[in-house]
C-alpha cells in the first residue's frame, strides 16, 4: 500500500491558487509538457501522444483536487489522496505497456511538474514566501504520485519477470515431458518393430527441436540484452536459391498453408540464410498462431535483383493493438496480458522481437499494419554487394 506524505506549510487559499491555474490551464501546461524532449522522445504515433496526453491531463487534475484538499487537517482526504495514487499509478502502467523506461518515466513526470511551475510562476504579478509555500506543496503533491508511480511499474515489471520465467518453465516442460515418455517407451519395449522405432525418433526429434528453438530464444534474448547483439554471418547468396529454400522451409513447417512466390531478375548479396529463414518462420508462426483457425493466412515471397520481400496477412477476432510498437517489446506484451487479466500466457512472447532483430541487423524493415481485423507483416530487405564483405 502506498502512503501519502504531507506538509502543512501551505495554507487553503495558497495551496487554491496552484490548484485553480492547473485547472484552467489543463490544455496549455499539458502542450507545452508534450513539447519537451523527454516527453517527445516517448511518442512514437498519433494514438500514443494522445494516450500519453490523457494520462498527463488525468494526473493534472488529481494533483489539483489533492492541493485543495491540503486545508487546516493535517491529512488529506481519502479519496483525493486515492486519486492521486490511481491517476499515478495508470500513467505508470501506460509507460510500462509501451515499452517506456522506469527513467522515461521519472523524466516525464519531472517534465510535467516543470510545466506547472514554469507556467505558474510565469503568471505571477510578484512573489512572497506564500508563493514559496505554495511551490512546496505543487513539489509534494508530484513527488506523492512520482513514488506511487514508481511503486506501480515495479509492481508489474516483476510481475512480468515471473510470467516469462512461468511460461518459459512451461515451454521447456513440455518437450521435455514428451522425450521422458518416448524413453520409457523405448525401455518398456526394447524390441520395437521398425516403423515404430521410426515413430518414436521422429517424436523424439520434434520434441529435441522445441527445446532447442526455445535455448536458441534465449541465447540471442541474452545477447540482445548484454548489448552484444545477434550472431549473424552474412556469406555470399544468390537471391532465387534463397527465395525457393524459404519457400521450401515454410511449406514443411506449415504445410497447409498457400505461398505465393515471384522471382524477377537474378541477384546476388550477402546475408545469412538460416537466421532470415528463422525471422520469416516466426513471423509466419505468429500469424498461424494468432490467425483465426478458420481463415489461414496469405503469405507472398518477393524477390527482385537484391530485394527481398515478404509479407504475411492474417484475419484474427482479437485483432493487433493499434499501438503496434508494443508487439515487438516482450515486456509490453506481458504487462498487456497481466493488466488484462488474460491468464497463462500462450508463449513467450520473444518471436516478433527476434524476428525484428534479425531483420534490422540485415539493415531491413519490418513494418505491421492493422485494419478491420486484418494484421500484415512486411519485410523488406536489401542485400548488400559481395564487394562489401
Amino acid at each position: 500500500m502506498h502512503h501519502i506524505t504531507t506538509s502543512t506549510d501551505c495554507s487553503q487559499d495558497q495551496c487554491t491558487q496552484p490548484a485553480a491555474f492547473i485547472r484552467n490551464g489543463v490544455e496549455a501546461i499539458v502542450s507545452q509538457w508534450s513539447a519537451t524532449p523527454w516527453v517527445d522522445s516517448c511518442i512514437s504515433g498519433d494514438e500514443a501522444r494522445s494516450k500519453l496526453q490523457s494520462d498527463a491531463r488525468a494526473l493534472l487534475q488529481a494533483v489539483a483536487a489533492y492541493l485543495v484538499s491540503d486545508g487546516s487537517s493535517r491529512d488529506h482526504p481519502a479519496c483525493e489522496a486515492a486519486s492521486l495514487i490511481v491517476s499515478a499509478e495508470r500513467y505508470a502502467s501506460h509507460y510500462l505497456t509501451s515499452g517506456h523506461t522506469e527513467v522515461q518515466l521519472v523524466l516525464t513526470l519531472q517534465a510535467l511538474r516543470d510545466a506547472v511551475l514554469q507556467s505558474w510562476i510565469a503568471s505571477l504579478t510578484d512573489c512572497s514566501l506564500q508563493t514559496l509555500a505554495a511551490v512546496n506543496q505543487v513539489n509534494q503533491a508530484f513527488d506523492n504520485a512520482l513514488s506511487a508511480a514508481l511503486d506501480h511499474y515495479s509492481h508489474i515489471r516483476n510481475q512480468c519477470h515471473g510470467l516469462f520465467l512461468k511460461t518459459l518453465a512451461h515451454d521447456l516442460r513440455n518437450p521435455l515431458g514428451g522425450l521422458e515418455l518416448m524413453a520409457q517407451m523405448m525401455m518398456q519395449n526394447p524390441t520395437h518393430p521398425a516403423d515404430g522405432m521410426l515413430k518414436i525418433a521422429c517424436n523424439i526429434s520434434r520434441s529435441v527441436d522445441s527445446a532447442v528453438k526455445v535455448a536458441g530464444d534465449m541465447y540471442d534474448l541474452g545477447n540482445l540484452r548484454s548489448g552484444a547483439g545477434l550472431l549473424v554471418n552474412p556469406d555470399k547468396t544468390d537471391l532465387a536459391t534463397l527465395c525457393r529454400k524459404l519457400a521450401d522451409e515454410l511449406a514443411s513447417r506449415y504445410p497447409e498453408q498457400s505461398i505465393r512466390m515471384e522471382i524477377g531478375a537474378p541477384g546476388e548479396g550477402l546475408a545469412d540464410q538460416s537466421r532470415i529463414t528463422q525471422a520469416l518462420l516466426k513471423l509466419l508462426g505468429y500469424a498461424v498462431r494468432h490467425g483465426a483457425k478458420h481463415q489461414p493466412p496469405e503469405t507472398t515471397l518477393l524477390a527482385s535483383a537484391k530485394e527481398l520481400v515478404f509479407t504475411v496477412r492474417y484475419f484474427s477476432e482479437s485483432p493487433a493493438p493499434n499501438d503496434n510498437e508494443s508487439l515487438f517489446i516482450p515486456i509490453s506484451r506481458y504487462a498487456n496480458h497481466l493488466l488484462a487479466r488474460r491468464g497463462p500466457l500462450p508463449d513467450l512472447g520473444l518471436d516478433l522481437y527476434i524476428a525484428r532483430e534479425i531483420i534490422q541487423a540485415h539493415e531491413g524493415e519490418l513494418n505491421v499494419q492493422s485494419s478491420g481485423g486484418w494484421t500484415t507483416f512486411e519485410v523488406r530487405m536489401q542485400l548488400k554487394d559481395c564487394a562489401d564483405r
